[in-house]
C-alpha cells in the first residue's frame, strides 16, 4: 500500500522512485514508466588472486580459509563491524551509508567459509579481522 501511494504521488509530478525487487519507477510529468534493474551477478567461488564479479575486482589471499565466495546481498544478512555493539542488518548499514536499493544488488558480499566476511561500501566483519582466515581487497572497475 505504501508503494502504491508513492507511485500515485510520483505520477502527478516528475522524478524517480526505488521499489522492491530491483524495480525503479520514473515520471517525466506525463508518462509513468517502470524499469527493472539488471540482474546482479550470481554467487561464485573465488580463486586465490584476482577475480572479476560484476563491476568489481576482488583480490583474495587464502589464509586458513577453505572457501571464499562472493554473492549479492540477501535481506537476512547481518554484519558485525568493529565499532558496533553487535550484528546489524546489512539493509540498515546500506541505508546509513546512503547506498540506494538498486545499487545494493550490485555490491559484493564476500563470505569466508560460509560466513559474511566483508561487504564493499560497508566494511569487514569483526570475526574476519580477528581470525585472519583470508585477506580480501575489493576495487570497483
Amino acid at each position: 500500500a505504501v508503494h502504491i501511494e508513492a507511485l500515485k504521488t510520483l505520477s502527478a509530478g516528475k522524478g524517480t522512485l526505488d521499489l522492491p525487487g530491483g524495480m525503479t519507477a520514473g515520471c517525466d510529468g506525463k508518462t509513468l514508466c517502470l524499469f527493472m534493474a539488471e540482474k546482479p551477478p550470481e554467487e561464485m567461488l573465488l580463486q586465490e588472486g584476482e577475480n572479476r564479479w560484476g563491476d568489481y575486482l576482488l583480490t583474495v589471499e587464502y589464509g586458513g580459509a577453505s572457501e571464499v565466495t562472493v554473492r549479492p546481498w540477501r535481506s537476512d544478512d547481518r554484519l558485525t563491524l568493529p565499532e558496533s555493539r553487535g550484528a546489524r542488518s546489512l539493509k540498515r548499514l546500506f541505508a546509513e551509508r546512503g547506498v540506494q536499493p538498486p545499487e545494493r544488488e550490485k555490491i559484493p558480499v564476500v563470505c569466508v567459509d560460509g560466513k559474511i566476511a566483508a561487504v564493499c561500501a560497508v566494511g569487514q566483519d569483526i570475526t574476519l579481522l580477528e581470525e585472519k582466515k583470508a585477506t580480501i581487497h575489493i576495487t570497483k572497475v
